[in-house]
């Protein structure tokens, strides 16, 4: 038997083997809204779909501001996992599986993976500028990841620059994904 999920929208894919037919940003605004940054060790629960919102506003006037709206949209059809677990040579199939669910949805949105598989630089620093923001606010992360010269604190100004920041609902997360997603000119 084929491994398989059943989507919010209803639809049975195998998340080992995606189709470009397999993907909806409705199933992607839906589960990533449902699904809890820091595999949900928080003082409040944070959706990666309002993670990935904040990382695309971070992005707003480069050619990377739609890919990073859906940067962890892999994660509606594998789940989440910690970075820091997910970096562990036992992992390799999970990256490997991550990856190829990143080209397809790049694929079916139109996306560009301008040459690669791999995010872009630009979408990797906003991605972190709000790992360590959010770890900030919630307090989920080991706090000697500040010490490192490469992930210095981020300041409030970085991040209120794109928006006032306080952990959304799933049902907020889920309607101003949504929301961005149009607004960047994908037919929801």
């Amino acid at each position: 038997m084929d491994p398989f999920i059943t989507t919010f929208t209803g639809r049975k894919v195998n998340p080992l083997a995606l189709k470009s037919e397999d993907i909806s940003i409705l199933d992607i605004a839906h589960h990533l809204a449902t699904l809890n940054r820091f595999v949900g060790a928080l003082k409040r629960p944070v959706s990666i779909a309002q993670h990935s919102v904040f990382v695309s506003r971070l992005l707003v006037g480069t050619l990377w501001e739609r890919e990073g709206l859906f940067h962890d949209a892999p994660e509606t059809y594998l789940g989440d996992v910690s970075k820091w677990v997910k970096q562990s040579p036992v992992m390799a199939g999970y990256r490997e599986a991550d990856q190829n669910a990143w080209v397809v949805i790049c694929v079916a949105l139109h996306l560009s993976v301008r040459g690669t598989p791999e995010l872009n630089k630009m979408i990797r620093e906003a991605d972190d500028l709000m790992v360590r923001y959010e770890n900030l606010k919630q307090g989920a992360q080991p706090q000697h990841m500040f010490e490192l010269p490469s992930h210095p604190r981020p300041t409030e100004k970085e991040v209120r620059s794109v928006g006032v920041w306080s952990p959304w609902t799933w049902r907020v997360a889920e309607k101003k994904f949504l929301e961005h997603a149009r607004l960047l000119g994908f037919k929801v």
